[in-house]
C-alpha cells in the first residue's frame, strides 16, 4: 500500500490528488487544503473564507463602529471576495471608509475630520488632521488637489468651515472705507454687498493671501 492509500485510509475519506505535494479534500462550502511543511509532515491549512463568511465578519465590524448594516448588505459579491485574506484591521478600515463616505453623502462631517482645508475642486472643506498636516500650507490653509468630498453628489450640502469675505480673493473692497466698509463679490456668489468681517460658509471662497503670495496656487476650477 502506497502512502496515498495509507493517508486516505487514515482519514477515512477519499482524497483527490492535486498538483505537486498538495492534497485537497473535497468539502461543502469552504475548501480545506493539506500541504507538507519543510519536514515533510502534512498539516492542515486554514479554510478559505467564502463570501458569506466575509460578509458576516464585515457586518460584525460595522456593528462595533455603529455603521449602518445596509452598507455591508448592499456590497456586491465581487467586492466582498476582494476582501479575502485581509486582516481584521484592514477590514475594519474598509468598513470605516464605507461609513464615512455615507456620512458625507448625507452632508455630515465624520468625527475625525476636524481640520480645515482648501480643496482644488471643492473649496473650503473639513479634513482629517493627519491629512491637513501632510499637505502644503498656503495662507494658513492646507492645500489639497482632491479630497473625500469631491465625490459628494449634492454639492450644496457639503458642510463648510466658516470664512470671512474680507480674506477672500473675490472680495471687492469699498473704495471709501477699504478696511471696514461693505464691498462686493467679484463672481456674484455674495451679491448682497457683504461686510469684510462677516463670517459665512462659501464654496467659492479663496484665500487672498494665497492669491497674493502664491498666484499659481489660485488656479482653481471655476464652475
Amino acid at each position: 500500500m502506497n502512502w496515498h492509500a495509507r493517508l486516505a485510509e487514515r482519514r477515512g475519506k477519499k482524497i483527490e490528488k492535486g498538483t505537486g505535494n498538495t492534497l485537497t479534500k473535497p468539502t461543502k462550502g469552504a475548501s480545506v487544503s493539506f500541504g507538507s511543511d519543510s519536514t515533510g509532515r502534512f498539516q492542515e491549512i486554514a479554510p478559505v473564507e467564502t463570501a458569506t463568511i466575509l460578509r458576516a465578519k464585515l457586518e460584525r465590524l460595522a456593528d462595533t463602529i455603529a455603521a449602518d448594516l445596509h452598507l455591508v448588505h448592499e456590497l456586491p459579491d465581487d467586492e466582498i471576495a476582494d476582501c479575502a485574506g485581509l486582516p481584521d484591521a484592514a477590514l475594519r478600515g474598509y468598513v470605516l471608509a464605507l461609513r464615512d463616505s455615507e456620512l458625507r453623502q448625507r452632508g455630515c462631517v465624520p468625527t475625525d475630520e476636524t481640520a480645515r482645508a482648501l480643496c482644488h475642486s471643492c473649496g473650503p472643506v473639513w479634513a482629517a488632521s493627519e491629512v491637513a498636516a501632510a499637505a502644503p500650507t498656503v495662507g494658513g490653509w492646507a492645500r489639497l488637489l482632491g479630497c473625500p468630498w469631491c465625490h459628494v453628489r449634492n454639492r450644496d450640502a457639503i458642510p463648510r468651515p466658516v470664512v470671512t469675505c474680507g480674506d477672500c480673493a473675490h472680495f471687492i473692497h469699498d473704495q471709501i472705507n477699504l478696511c471696514g466698509g461693505m464691498g462686493g463679490c467679484a463672481i456674484g456668489v455674495n451679491p448682497d454687498r457683504p461686510w469684510p468681517s462677516v463670517e459665512r460658509q462659501c464654496a467659492q471662497w479663496r484665500s487672498v493671501t494665497a492669491m497674493t503670495n502664491h498666484p499659481e496656487a489660485f488656479n482653481e476650477r471655476k464652475e
